[in-house]
């Protein structure tokens, strides 16, 4: 990663906590002109620092049955199991994670049933030797 200063960590931050906010805003927070703070946001986004800006929406229990879901399987058939957890489109991220498990999902069902029928089809697929959930029961925080 490229070298950031407190001006670029502090950016950063206020994006990560509201990426809406107008450039004339960050830049009387960081001190800068209005110029100045785009050419920094411009410089942040093609070194790779900043890969996009996104929307978060507000977290209720009728928005869906969330679960963080654990799989260890053979390493030769990461690459197909990765595929598969990309077009499901119940699956919200997939991390390679170290430990126990060789990958951890974040997954949306509409509840429990439909979570385990998606565990199901997980469980049969190749490599796959096995899941565990955690259920998720309420969001705290949540940060980028």
């Amino acid at each position: 990663m490229a070298e950031l200063d407190a001006i670029d960590r502090t950016l950063l931050s206020l994006l990560q906590a509201n990426a809406r906010t107008p450039t004339a805003v960050l830049a009387r927070k960081v001190d800068l002109s209005r110029s100045a703070t785009q050419e920094r946001l411009a410089r942040l986004e093609r070194l790779g620092v900043i890969a996009g800006y996104t929307v978060r929406f507000a977290t209720t229990p009728e928005d869906g049955f969330r679960a963080h879901v654990f799989i260890s399987l053979d390493a030769r058939h990461a690459p197909q199991l990765q595929q598969a957890m990309r077009v499901r489109p119940e699956v919200k991220r997939c991390h390679t994670v170290s430990g126990e498990f060789d990958v951890a999902i974040l997954v949306e069902t509409e509840g429990p049933k439909a979570l385990d029928r998606l565990l199901d089809d997980i469980g049969r697929l190749p490599g796959v030797r096995r899941t565990q959930s955690a259920v998720v029961l309420d969001v705290k925080f949540e940060r980028g």
